[in-house]
């Protein structure tokens, strides 16, 4: 060995990291520091820092031994957290074709559903006009207004045989402000528009619950605010320590916790009411389909099946009556109507199937929370399948959870009833718990103000001497 191998070596901590992502690549995905020492010739404060970097970029989860070593687990082979799957990936796409279009179906909505539906009622008065014309010449009748009050309710709304229609002076109530017609057609085809959600909400969540369990969280606590299950619940504690400082630690009885310390420091208290809610209190809505009043739909399908079935109704009568060929309106007034009012149908139609399928998945994730709460409310501990679920989708719900919560499953007495208990989550529970009442409060003081750039005015009074 020469005397130059034991020089000092200097690299960087991109470097480190790239060298110890080799090395992983080359091995086992489990390792413990000092396995990350030997396979990259690092020192150790290196080590952990390229540790922590490959557990921010890559898919990982800790273990923990009963001699208190901490096992890092990247799996077979590396899996970025930035790697975007194909279906992610093309949504942006999806997305501007579908803005595209629904841009280009408002203006055609705009246009034609009014433009269409005014023709086919003009046709529908020339017929009717044509028709009381010929009665009169054969019977004298006064026909037009036996169909002039149908004519124009469906046009106009009440008519002038109404005593309290639009042109009477019956004293009306304020009405409430309404959103513009164009807009509850534009909801009834593609729905109301989505509430703006901040993309960070999720881990402002996560942060605040940190905070507010004294900056110890165990992989069951994640469980309790996502719904998710154990391993990715791990694996998401391992990015927050990359993420956000954390260092793991692990109790004599071998559970990890996941130690947030700077997360605690604080310039002043955090509001009241702003607990963070665990998942089961923050159940999943069904949105709704169009966000109108029903009478408000029912007049807007109305319209829409008026321009449907005129052009198989009205068009051909109005040829016939008015002796214009009939192929010469077979575009303009039977094919595009047709196809726009089918399109027209047809957009509702799919987003009601689509939705249809999203609620069965929310009332089956709804069912999970409902069970997760029972469970971490009876901390753990033995109970009867009939005390954590009720119903057929709860127990469902119930059976999928049992192997990703690590459940013990025994036979009650007689052996005729299986129970269940939840060792791991009361271990971490208690074991978090008692690390919490050991945490120091200074960790949440800031320290005192030596410095302020607000200036003298804002600053403590002086003496002449200070």
């Amino acid at each position: 060995m020469s005397v130059s191998t034991l020089e000092k070596k200097t690299v960087t901590d991109d470097r480190a990291a790239r060298i110890l992502r080799k090395a992983l690549e080359e091995r086992s995905g489990r390792l413990t520091h000092a396995d990350a020492m030997a396979v990259t010739g690092l020192p150790r404060y290196q080590a952990e820092t390229a540790l922590k970097s490959l557990v921010r970029t890559y898919k990982s989860h800790l273990e923990a031994t009963d001699k208190g070593e901490i096992i890092y687990d990247f799996g077979k082979r590396l899996e970025s957290r930035l790697a975007v799957p194909l279906r992610e990936r093309l949504e942006p796409v999806f997305r501007a074709l579908w803005s595209g279009f629904k841009l280009i179906f408002k203006i055609a909505i705009l246009g034609t559903l009014i433009f269409y539906f005014v023709a086919f009622l003009a046709m529908l008065i020339a017929i009717v006009f044509a028709r009381s014309s010929g009665d009169r010449d054969d019977r004298g009748g006064d026909g037009p207004d036996f169909f002039m009050p149908l004519i124009w309710f469906w046009g106009w709304g009440p008519g002038p045989y109404d005593p309290h229609g639009y042109g009477g002076r019956v004293a009306r109530r304020p009405r409430k402000p309404q959103k513009a017609m164009y807009k509850k057609v534009f909801d009834y085809v593609f729905g109301p528009p989505e509430v703006p959600r901040d993309e960070l909400e999720d881990e402002k969540i996560l942060l605040a619950y940190v905070r507010e369990k004294g900056g110890r969280i165990a992989a069951s606590d994640l469980v309790a605010l996502t719904g998710w299950d154990y391993a990715r619940a791990e694996e998401e504690a391992s990015r927050l320590m990359a993420s956000y400082e954390g260092e793991p630690e692990v109790t004599e009885d071998g559970v990890v916790l996941y130690v947030f310390k700077d997360l605690r420091t604080t310039a002043g208290e955090r509001e009241a009411g702003a607990r963070p809610k665990l998942a089961w209190e923050r159940p999943l809505a069904d949105r709704p389909l169009t966000g109108n009043e029903g009478g408000t739909d029912a007049a807007i399908t109305l319209v829409n099946a008026f321009n449907l079935l005129a052009p198989l109704w009205i068009v051909p009568i109005f040829a016939a009556r008015t002796g214009i060929d009939l192929e010469s309106l077979a575009g303009p007034f039977l094919q595009i109507p047709l196809w726009f009012s089918s399109l027209f149908f047809a957009v509702p139609l799919a987003r009601w199937a689509k939705e249809s399928r999203a609620r069965k998945r929310r009332a089956r994730w709804n069912a999970r929370l409902r069970v997760l709460r029972r469970i971490w409310l009876s901390g753990g501990a033995t109970r009867a399948p009939s005390t954590l679920a009720e119903g057929p989708a709860e127990e469902a719900a119930l059976e999928a959870l049992l192997a990703p919560l690590e459940a013990d499953i025994t036979a009650g007495e007689g052996g005729s009833k299986m129970l269940y208990s939840f060792p791991r989550l009361a271990e971490e529970r208690s074991a978090v718990e008692s690390a919490r009442q050991l945490a120091g409060a200074g960790e949440k003081d800031a320290g005192a103000v030596v410095f302020s750039s607000g200036g003298a005015g804002d600053s403590a009074p002086r003496t002449e001497e200070g």
